[in-house]
């Protein structure tokens, strides 16, 4: 006999609820990641990254050095049309080339995504926690273990621990935020890719974070 609708609707909501409970969630929550570890600073290793992932080849790029940063706002990045959605090979492409900095932004959330190793935040324009955010990330790259690790000092100085699992922050903090536009792909709301706060799919990344206090 066959598997009725409802059958298998019911085994597809038990796999979604499954997969929202192993996957590492990028959504900030109630659980509590345990606190990373010194070599994944700068030595960390992806745990699901494929040379066929969704534009892997454009998103992890070094931030060029010898261009002056365009500078500019969460609130008005906030803003930016989201476009169409990029295929999975598609290169960088204009707002993607260009180098922007963010004088001040601040910190709701944070985590490091073991998945890819990025370090992976929410920043907005205000420091209310509902204050409308965005996504920044810090690749895992050797070009990046300088900046991560001046973070990890960053966040040391403020009693705060980075994890493995994204964690709001109780007392949002300041940081300028450098680095190249990158178009996100949308996730299912099962695998989530940002807290609710979070209102477009543009981010800064690859993206250095300094904090400023």
């Amino acid at each position: 006999m066959r598997p009725s609708y409802l059958t298998q609707g019911g085994v597809l909501c038990v796999l979604m609820l499954f997969l929202c409970c192993c996957e590492q969630s990028a959504a900030p929550g109630r659980k509590r990641g345990a606190p990373i570890r010194e070599g994944q600073i700068c030595d960390c290793k992806p745990t699901a990254v494929s040379s066929d992932d969704w534009r892997i080849a454009g998103k992890n790029v070094p931030i060029p050095s010898d261009v002056t940063p365009i500078e500019i706002t969460v609130e008005e990045i906030l803003k930016w049309p989201k476009g169409n959605m990029p295929v999975a090979t598609a290169p960088r492409s204009g707002p993607e080339l260009q180098v922007y900095r963010i004088k001040r932004a601040y910190i709701q959330a944070a985590f490091l995504r073991e998945g890819d190793c990025d370090f992976d935040l929410e920043i907005s324009e205000e420091a209310r926690k509902d204050a409308p955010r965005m996504v920044v990330e810090t690749p895992g790259m050797a070009e990046f273990c300088p900046a991560r690790r001046d973070f990890i000092l960053g966040l040391q100085r403020n009693r705060v621990v980075l994890t493995n699992w994204s964690q709001e922050l109780d007392q949002p903090l300041p940081a300028e935020v450098t680095g190249l536009a990158f178009r996100d792909q949308w996730h299912p709301f099962w695998i989530p890719r940002a807290g609710p706060e979070v209102k477009t799919l543009w981010e800064l990344h690859p993206a250095v974070i300094r904090i400023l206090q």
